[in-house]
């Protein structure tokens, strides 16, 4: 049986076969995959992925610090279930006042494996209506002008556009992207 080892990284310990990925109900699994658009008003679940050397780390304290776009920050915390996941969740705040919410987010998601640190950060866009791909303040065809651009594509792809991401089934964007969009077509936000 090799002991694994831990080493000094950019002032993180990494421990070798020790994981944690945080996602949304939306998608953002794997390293450096964002999560699709929120619009205020919208529940967000965070689940946090916890193993060791891919086997599920069952009953640890996870914590999620939760970054706004102003850099103000709260924190959460859950056990793992059986399968290694713990989950949190929180309502983004109504549509008044969406200005002060709007941007990227940011989670960072933290627990302790064998005596180390282990962290994963996913970001997330909150948008006034998830179908402003470009974030104008209006729906219109620019925005669906960008996601026939990313049509078809999938994460791992070059032409992916993660805010063109907005309906299901996440992580390809499609027919039902493009159909959010002309849903929303011509509405506009006014600070």
């Amino acid at each position: 049986m090799t002991i694994p080892r831990a080493r000094h990284a950019d002032f993180y310990l990494i421990l070798e076969g020790a994981g944690i990925d945080v996602f949304t109900q939306k998608g953002g699994k794997g390293p450096s995959v964002p999560s699709p658009p929120f619009a205020p008003g919208n529940q967000i679940i965070l689940y946090a992925n916890v193993t060791y050397y891919e086997w599920p780390e069952q009953n640890k304290e996870v914590a999620f610090h939760i970054f706004d776009p102003r850099q103000d920050f709260f924190i959460l915390s859950a056990s793992t279930n059986t399968s290694g996941i713990a989950a949190v969740s929180f309502r983004l705040p109504s549509p008044e006042g969406a200005e002060n919410i709007s941007g990227t987010w940011r989670a960072i998601s933290s627990v302790e494996i064998a005596e180390v640190h282990v962290v994963d950060t996913l970001e997330f866009y909150v948008v006034w209506n998830v179908a402003d791909v470009n974030q104008d303040l209006k729906v219109d065809i620019y925005d669906a002008v960008t996601c026939a651009a990313a049509y078809g594509s999938k994460p791992s792809d070059l032409h992916w556009n993660p805010h063109c991401d907005i309906a299901e089934p996440y992580r390809i964007i499609d027919i039902f992207d493009i159909v959010t969009i002309a849903g929303s077509y011509g509405k506009e936000y006014n600070l």
